[in-house]
């Protein structure tokens, strides 16, 4: 289980929002929920908070059970924390895709390119052997 002391309260709006009433009476919060199901409440938000929006809905829906009450579950993904790695890491990847896109096919090009070059001007510094002269015949100069 995480330190929950060291964790900040950047949470607590999610985990403590109210999922309804319980036959009982008591009120059901997402941290109960999430405890009931097995997992670490808060090292579940942070995992959440981490995803883009509409990955954290769908992980919501199906962890607490919401798949009729998206509405629910899109309220409950706002009260999340944006994540900074969320939020930059998408527009990186989308950067490097673009510029391999832009210029890895021209690289791959050049280099092949430049094997066949270098291949070319290679065989012609190595010349083929002269022909033995036999025992008997006189050697031309």
């Amino acid at each position: 289980m995480a330190n929950h002391a060291s964790m900040s309260d950047a949470y607590d709006a999610f985990l403590f929002e109210s999922l309804g009433v319980e036959e009982n009476g008591m009120d059901l919060s997402v941290l109960s929920a999430l405890a009931r199901a097995g997992v670490d409440p808060w090292a579940e938000a942070k995992r959440l908070a981490a995803l883009p929006r509409q990955a954290a809905v769908a992980a919501i829906a199906a962890l607490l059970g919401l798949a009729s009450d998206n509405a629910t579950a899109r309220r409950l993904a706002e009260l999340l924390p944006r994540s900074a790695v969320s939020q930059t890491l998408p527009a990186k990847m989308a950067d490097r895709q673009a510029i391999f896109r832009k210029y890895g096919l021209l690289m791959i090009v050049a280099w092949l390119a430049a094997s066949v070059v270098f291949m070319m001007v290679t065989s012609d510094t190595h010349p083929v052997a002269p022909a033995t002269v036999s025992a008997g015949a006189p050697a031309v100069r």
